[in-house]
């Protein structure tokens, strides 16, 4: 039978005990030391975890109670009135008083309700939310009270004009006449000067006011003395102070005016011609007779 050759080593096995050392990165020191270390790595991670958690609730938390106290700011409760109501409330009064008891009121709630946080964190957000809060509707309200101190003294001006223009209308002499005619323009200067009119629009205004003034006199004119009305305006002396429009409107209801007076006058010369007529009639019948004939 054939032989299977086997090979056999020159040397055989070596022994264990040469000074060869195992091929473990970073030395058997530092294996050593690795699940040590793994385990630190852990459980330095899970502290960062903890840690993020808490600060993420902590977050919710502030968020929550700041949410809280500002809805409770904006709406109010039992005992107090919110701060939406407060500046419903001034711009419905729309006054300088009204605005600076806007401020105080706001203030006042604001600081009720940060007395109540014990978090600086969440008292140092609110405050920042209220003064945004704050300033925002601060203007709103500024405006309305600017507006509603216009549309007053719009309203002022227009009654001291219509006075101004009686006493143009009704003055008893030509001195106290201009006198009311010259306040119209003292009156527009000085709501120029306050605020309240444009500049710009003092010509404009002016001559609408004197226009009613010149209006109103010619139409008081025409009770008194129709005929003089309608010479005024065919000799052009309104021309440039009433509009033609309105300057031809009168000047028809003073020809009706004169057509009236003059039917008015021939119905009460006739009446007067028939009875004197008859009474003439009736006295030279009892003249003559005593009877009538």
């Amino acid at each position: 039978m054939a032989q299977i050759p086997t090979y056999k080593s020159q040397s055989g096995l070596r022994s264990g005990t040469g000074s060869a050392q195992l091929s473990v990165p970073g030395g058997l020191q530092q294996a050593a030391a690795a699940p040590a270390n793994a385990l630190a790595d852990l459980g330095q991670t899970g502290v960062n975890m903890s840690v993020q958690f808490y600060a993420q609730q902590k977050a919710i938390e502030r968020e929550n109670l700041l949410a809280a106290n500002y809805e409770k700011f904006l709406i109010g409760d039992e005992n107090n009135q919110g701060f939406n109501l407060i500046k419903a409330n001034a711009m419905a009064r729309g006054d300088t008083a009204a605005l600076n008891d806007f401020k105080m009121r706001s203030d006042n709630y604001f600081n009720q309700i940060t007395s109540n946080i014990s978090d600086d964190v969440v008292k140092r957000a609110f405050k920042e939310k209220y003064n945004n809060a704050y300033s925002s509707n601060f203007i709103d309200v500024q405006s309305q009270v600017y507006q509603n101190n216009i549309d007053k003294g719009k309203e002022t001006l227009a009654i001291n004009i219509n006075n101004a223009t009686n006493q143009f209308v009704n003055g008893q002499n030509e001195k106290a006449k201009m006198e009311g005619f010259s306040q119209i323009e003292k009156e527009i200067d000085n709501n120029i000067a306050l605020g309240i009119l444009n500049p710009d629009s003092k010509d404009k205004v002016l001559y609408a006011a004197h226009e009613v003034a010149y209006k109103t006199d010619l139409k008081q004119q025409i009770t008194t003395n129709p005929d003089g009305v309608i010479e005024k305006i065919e000799n052009g002396f309104y021309n440039n102070l009433i509009n033609a429009e309105d300057l031809n409107t009168i000047k028809n209801t003073a020809l009706s005016a004169v057509n009236k007076n003059k039917t008015e006058y021939i119905t009460n010369l006739t009446t007067c011609l028939l009875y004197t007529s008859d009474a003439a009639d009736d006295s030279l019948r009892v003249d003559l007779g005593g009877r009538r004939i």
